[in-house]
């Protein structure tokens, strides 16, 4: 078997050599935060078993044209599953919402699917106006990142000159309902409209309330 460069070899070769010099690069700058040692043991790791994957994959494949073919497809797809798992969606909220807590349940079989995938790089869900979404989709499927705006444009990712809202990611949990579990999240919008008290009491009152209107749905 004559061993040949591939997309699968170089590009592991590329990661082992790069952590490699990530790592060392972190041992001789002060005051580095040691993201080139984790690195190091992540890349380093999948460049050997890409290696791997190629040494076997070269040497029961015949013809070079085809496993370059199977290794560009194979990180072609690798590529395009991890691109998916970093979208973001944008929920937008009304302007007068009911009250200052946003919750998504999950798993909800009636209720319609979050938007991800290959084609859902940045898709836009409009909350309803009390503050409850309802999805079929597992937690699990979710896209990662959430932005925030109101139906008016306000952006509310962090405080600013021009609003003094903003959302913040305060619940996980889950209820059960007539021996199925639903899981949620839970974000506040903090204003200067509402004051806030105890947030687990408040938090356990709305945990409550979401049984409750699961349970009737």
């Amino acid at each position: 078997m004559k061993y040949r460069p591939t997309p699968l070899n170089i590009t592991s070769a590329v990661a082992i050599g790069f952590s490699i010099y990530a790592a060392i690069h972190d041992a001789i700058t002060p005051g580095s935060e040691g993201f080139g040692f984790l690195m190091l043991f992540f890349f380093s790791p999948s460049g050997i078993i890409g290696l791997t994957v190629d040494y076997f994959l070269q040497k029961i494949s015949k013809k070079y044209v085809w496993t370059f073919i199977v290794e560009s497809c194979l990180l072609g797809f690798l590529f395009l599953y991890y691109s998916s798992k970093q979208g973001k969606k944008t929920l937008i909220i009304p302007d007068h919402l009911e009250q200052p807590y946003i919750v998504t349940i999950y798993g909800v079989d009636s209720a319609p699917e979050l938007p991800n995938g290959l084609l859902s790089w940045n898709p836009q869900i409009k909350v309803p106006e009390n503050g409850i979404l309802l999805t079929s989709t597992s937690i699990e499927n979710d896209l990662p990142d959430t932005r925030w705006f109101t139906t008016s444009g306000i952006d509310l990712q962090n405080p600013n000159d021009s609003t003094d809202m903003y959302v913040g990611h305060v619940r996980t949990g889950s209820v059960k309902c007539s021996e199925k579990e639903f899981k949620y999240q839970i974000w506040k919008l903090v204003d200067k409209r509402w004051t806030t008290g105890p947030l687990s009491r408040e938090l356990d009152s709305l945990e409550l309330m979401l049984t409750d209107y699961l349970c009737k749905k």
